[in-house]
């Protein structure tokens, strides 16, 4: 048995781990939990005092109270990071056409540094982070994120660059 403790910062990504539970109880038995998940980091004696103050306060509480011990697992996951690069010979066509591939996909801008621009996209198949550099003639596309997102956003990046290029 494991407990997966998940913190989100808005309420969209809230309903996209909502959304992924939906998929998910499908294959492997999981609950999501209502109530309040408290992580203790203490010795059994503060634990045993504390658990018997919030009995005392809960009706029912064998029925309403668990309590497990847990060690951190380290999730073997590791981030994909794609890079695409190509010649540019008009930049200035080039830059309008990124602002208006960005909008295409969806793309959130995150901040601008110099010649490079970092956005957020969020995909069916997860969220990229994506730098877009021109240096001289040059334009980088830098993805990075987890799961199936990267590939499907570099393929389909790729496929809209050589589309303007020819």
């Amino acid at each position: 048995m494991y407990i997966l403790i998940v913190k989100y910062e808005n309420d969209a990504e809230r309903k996209r781990i909502d959304y992924a539970v939906e998929r998910w109880e499908k294959r492997i038995s999981m609950e999501k939990l209502r109530g309040v998940v408290i992580l203790i980091r203490g010795d059994e004696g503060d634990l045993s005092a504390f658990v018997e103050d919030i009995f005392s306060r809960v009706e029912n509480p064998n029925e309403k109270i668990s309590v497990y011990r847990v060690e951190i697992l380290e999730p073997d996951v590791e981030k994909k990071t794609r890079v695409l690069e190509y010649e540019v010979s008009d930049v200035k066509s080039m830059k309008k056409f990124i602002d208006y591939l960005m909008a295409k996909i969806g793309a959130c801008l995150s901040y601008k540094d110099g010649e490079c621009k970092v956005y957020n996209v969020q995909t069916k198949k997860g969220l990229v982070r994506l730098e877009v550099c021109f240096r001289d003639k040059r334009i980088f596309f830098r993805f990075e994120g987890y799961g199936k997102g990267v590939d499907h956003l570099v393929a389909r990046v790729d496929e809209e660059v050589r589309m303007f290029l020819d």
